[in-house]
């Protein structure tokens, strides 16, 4: 299988926030309540009130575009056929999506159609929100990927690699002396013969904890840091080359398959990241000042909910419920 390594810039909390606000007014144009609480985020900084209006300009010129530039009954499908000709996207989307709102979130990064896409397109397996599945591999190997995660796999006579695109996803390999198991995630490679081990694709990290064996980890962005774990390590990478490596109980790692979140010293926009895979209704942080408050604790994962509850009295932070999403601030 051809492998993809396309990589989306992320945006900020601040335009996440903007661009979550457009999706809802469009849906609920007459919701009292999502209009109140817009009005108050828009009123709290005003760099809200920047990003606002970069976000609701561009969506005006992107579907300006879409009305001048394109044929009436040109539809996201044909775009995406085009990008991606070996693929027969066009009876898929279809049915679903006018040009004006595929443009809007073509460009308009993480919440875009893009990731979506190229997962659509690449994944060999895949979960959804709130669901896990046990994947039994061709060379007797086992993967067993947890909420909202998705692989891309490539095996040949020579070698055995597997691309996390996101998620988290507990390895059970079988052991090969000629073909070594190739975990890549982003920048980080996880190298193995045969062991069982978790790799957790996170907001602005990757973990891997070992349950037995031992896997070689190493990161493009600081190459000259190998790290050779062992049973019952555990390491987190960031995105800028930080390494930590400690030593943990057993049920740390892989945690989830005890649907548990096990958090120490996280920012709490790392562990809204995490539960954000088990909830199925959109979550909104309305003050970007949150994502920096530090977590600690350990959260069940089938009560997402209810963790964010303990997290918010914890914090003082007030969560609203809406029924179609839940908004978080500072009280």
């Amino acid at each position: 299988m051809k492998h993809s390594d396309r990589r989306i810039e992320r945006r900020s909390t601040t335009e996440d926030a903007a661009i979550d606000w457009f999706i809802l007014l469009e849906e609920y144009p007459e919701d009292p309540q999502v209009r109140q609480e817009f009005e108050s985020w828009l009123n709290q900084h005003p760099e809200h009130s920047n990003v606002w209006k970069r976000v609701t300009q561009t969506s005006s010129l992107l579907g300006q575009l879409g009305q001048e530039s394109l044929e009436p009954n040109v539809n996201t499908g044909e775009i995406a056929q085009l990008a991606v000709a070996h693929k027969s996207l066009f009876a898929k989307i279809r049915p679903h999506l006018t040009v004006g709102f595929a443009c809007i979130f073509l460009l308009l990064s993480s919440i875009s159609l893009i990731p979506h896409l190229m997962i659509w397109i690449y994944a060999d397996h895949k979960t959804d929100v709130a669901q896990s599945k046990e994947i039994r591999l061709q060379d007797g190997s086992k993967i067993y990927l947890s909420a909202y995660s998705a692989v891309e796999l490539n095996f040949a006579a020579d070698q055995r690699k597997v691309n996390l695109m996101r998620g988290e996803v507990l390895f059970d390999v079988a052991p090969d002396a000629d073909r070594p198991f190739v975990v890549t995630t982003g920048d980080t490679t996880t190298t193995v013969l045969g062991t069982r081990f978790n790799i957790n694709k996170g907001r602005s990290m990757v973990s891997v904890g070992v349950e037995h064996g031992h896997v070689e980890v190493a990161q493009a962005s600081n190459l000259q840091e190998k790290l050779d774990l062992r049973a019952f390590e555990w390491a987190s990478l960031s995105e800028h080359g930080k390494q930590v490596v400690r030593t943990v109980n057993q049920d740390y790692i892989a945690a989830w398959r005890q649907d548990k979140l096990y958090v120490e010293d996280q920012s709490f926009e790392d562990v809204l990241f995490q539960l954000r895979r088990y909830m199925k209704i959109p979550v909104i942080v309305l003050d970007p000042r949150l994502m920096s408050k530090r977590v600690t604790g350990v959260f069940n994962l089938n009560e997402p909910r209810q963790s964010l509850d303990a997290i918010s009295a914890a914090h003082s932070v007030q969560l609203r419920d809406f029924g179609f999403f839940v908004a978080i601030s500072m009280i």
